[in-house]
């Protein structure tokens, strides 16, 4: 999947930020003086995640604009990713991921319940895109650039396996002694 071209680059695009990308980014707003910047202090105990990041395919960055559509199609294709559209409630002003698959004709906000409307912005409706919440942890996490090393050795040495997670050594297997050569003399020494 993470090989496929592009979808390494949409997956990590979609991936929601963490909160301490937040943190960071109030911290660099202070520094340059923008008065907005005073949330940094309750942002540091705001925790958590936010909701998961969406965007249709012209928003998304590092692709080139010929190929972000068919990238997206494919982490959809894979399980990785579903399509929506955006809703956008007139009276709380909140915005709302909705599953293409659970849309009507007339969307209601999921917060306050009043009738929402799809963000079109006086053009056709966008098709937005959101990962699933498996692929998006796993982004979140850090652990894609990981499976995309283990997906291209794989792809070159298809008997290989690899583990994703570091292993710890079994309490009960025997510590063997380890020895390296002391440069110039020789002679072996115990190794570190």
């Amino acid at each position: 999947m993470l090989l496929d071209p592009n979808v390494y680059e949409a997956a990590t695009a979609l991936t929601t930020p963490r909160s301490k990308e937040l943190l960071k980014r109030l911290q660099e707003l202070r520094a340059d003086g923008d008065p907005d910047a005073d949330l940094a202090e309750p942002a540091a105990t705001w925790g958590g995640r936010s909701e998961r990041r969406y965007l249709p395919a012209e928003k998304l960055a590092n692709v080139r604009a010929e190929d972000r559509a068919a990238a997206l199609e494919r982490l959809r294709a894979l399980g990785g990713a579903e399509r929506g559209l955006e809703s956008i409630c007139p009276s709380c002003t909140s915005r709302s991921f909705v599953p293409l698959d659970q849309t009507s004709s007339s969307p209601q906000c999921p917060g306050c319940g009043a009738p929402s409307t799809y963000q079109s912005g006086g053009a056709p409706t966008a098709v937005h895109y959101r990962l699933d919440s498996f692929t998006d942890r796993a982004g979140d996490n850090g652990l894609l650039p990981h499976l995309l090393v283990i997906a291209e050795l794989r792809r070159r040495k298809p008997r290989s396996h690899f583990s994703p997670a570091p292993t710890s050594p079994s309490k009960t297997a025997p510590r063997r002694r380890r020895t390296s050569s002391v440069s110039g003399t020789g002679r072996s020494s115990p190794g570190k």
